[in-house]
């Protein structure tokens, strides 16, 4: 299995005003799917197995488009999520 490590995306990156987003906002973990996905998408499409760590958010394996994300606990706390979910991207 391939390990990679993917810096969590700036907020001012993404959004067009970050200043309408409260001190300490996290993005939501789909963000963070759709970024590794992005990051290997015909590797992934084909079928390989890869893991992203994601400092400060946890590790989201996929295998092809499945993927399991587990968080750190203090992230799945920040956001109200359980310790790890499910699910498959595309």
């Amino acid at each position: 299995m391939q390990k990679i490590t993917l810096s969590p995306m700036n907020l001012r990156d993404v959004a067009d005003n970050a200043g309408d987003y409260p001190t300490g906002f996290k993005m939501p973990y789909q963000s963070f799917v759709r970024q590794a996905f992005l990051e290997k998408r015909e590797a992934l499409i084909d079928g390989a197995e890869i893991a992203f760590e994601f400092p400060g958010v946890g590790t989201l394996t996929f295998k092809g488009r499945a993927y399991r994300f587990d968080f750190l606990p203090a992230y799945a706390e920040a956001k109200n999520y359980a310790d790890h979910v499910d699910g498959n991207w595309g």
